[in-house]
């Protein structure tokens, strides 16, 4: 795939944003996480390197970067959550800590509460945690 190609896969993006967008927001029920996907599938279409692979069609092959991008987030966000469920219930505080802890720590008290989703954005979680003084994930 040459420059050009990687200037129609642009194109292509450009064009379809408004859609894009609609489809990211169905996949992942956020419109602010959709669009910071969609602008991960801009960056990562415009750093494709140049090669020799030929696409078919250009659209399709927009929609599945973007929706594999969908897929990693929400693998990401599941095992975040999970960490943070399994480390308070492995600890034994979860009933008889989990006000206090919603309270002094709001970034483990969003997982703890049961959210489907962390109540931040990846970059806000990070924040939070760094405030709370707690590890980093293994």
């Amino acid at each position: 795939m040459g420059r050009n190609d990687v200037s129609m896969l642009i194109a292509v993006f450009r064009e379809n944003y408004q859609e894009l967008l609609r489809f990211l927001t169905r996949r992942t029920g956020d419109a602010e996480r959709a669009a910071d996907l969609a602008q991960d599938t801009f960056v990562r279409l415009s750093a494709m390197p140049a090669g020799n692979v030929d696409i078919e069609n250009p659209r399709a092959f927009v929609y599945r970067v973007a929706g594999n991008l969908a897929i990693d987030a929400m693998r990401r966000e599941a095992r975040i959550q999970a960490h943070f469920a399994t480390s308070e219930v492995g600890s034994g505080r979860v009933a008889s800590q989990s006000a206090t802890r919603a309270s002094s720590q709001p970034c483990r008290g969003a997982y703890v509460c049961g959210n489907r989703r962390p109540a931040w954005s990846v970059a806000e979680h990070g924040r939070q945690v760094h405030r709370s003084g707690a590890t980093a994930l293994p």
